[in-house]
């Protein structure tokens, strides 16, 4: 891995983990400092995340975090719904053995955690190994652009879902949805995994919307303050 890509996966780590948080100021320079590297470096770096829709630019003000919205979540949402519903038909319908078996695997490790969880300092760990078990149910997919495409949403989306974990409702909906995924998977039920990643990801989107539009709202006002 290249200097500029470690930068850049790290940025992106740090964005998605809300580091730094929305809305915030991305300085090249100070960044650069920060990390003993070189300002053009760092810029090579957040111009890549540009395209990733976790930074903004406008002229004068250089880079900032790209901010929170409730439109935002709600479009993300519904490219998840397009792409990530498609890959896991995709998947189920021609995933090797495998496959299968790394599918198990990563939601084996997944609920390990889920039942041993013993306070909020797990949450990240959580949310590493549920990324991964998503990431190894649509690694199935025959098609590279729409894992690519199912990635890059994933990682938008997580700034929502971390924010929104709040609400424990979410984890123990997440869950049954897995368990009723991995069965459909080792059944190799089409129909069934496609309906319940749909709701799966509905679910989500329902019960961190209130919680985004809370954020928002108290962070505009604090501004104004």
């Amino acid at each position: 891995m290249s200097l500029t890509e470690q930068i850049y996966v790290d940025l992106r780590s740090a964005i998605a983990e809300g580091r730094y948080a929305p809305g915030q100021k991305l300085k090249a320079e100070h960044i650069a400092k920060q990390l003993d590297v070189s300002g053009g470096t760092v810029r090579e770096a957040l111009n890549r995340l540009l395209s990733d829709g976790l930074v903004e630019v406008a002229d004068r003000r250089g880079f900032t975090v790209a901010p929170f919205s409730v439109d935002d979540l709600r479009d993300i949402t519904r490219a998840r719904l397009l792409i990530e519903v498609e890959c896991v038909r995709d998947a189920v319908a021609h995933g090797d053995d495998r496959w299968e078996a790394s599918v198990v695997a990563a939601y084996h490790h997944l609920e390990m955690l889920a039942r041993q969880r013993g306070g909020t300092d797990d949450w990240h760990e959580l949310e590493l190994r549920n990324r991964a078990f998503h990431a190894a149910l649509v690694s199935g997919c025959q098609s590279p652009s729409l894992i690519g495409f199912h990635h890059q949403l994933f990682t938008r989306h997580y700034r929502y879902r971390r924010y929104a974990l709040q609400d424990r409702g979410i984890v123990s909906g997440a869950r049954k949805d897995h368990a009723a995924l991995l069965r459909a998977v080792t059944e190799r039920n089409v129909e069934t995994a496609t309906e319940i990643i749909r709701a799966h990801i509905l679910r989500t989107q329902e019960s961190s919307e209130a919680l985004v539009a809370a954020f928002v709202s108290e962070s505009s006002m604090t501004r104004k303050s």
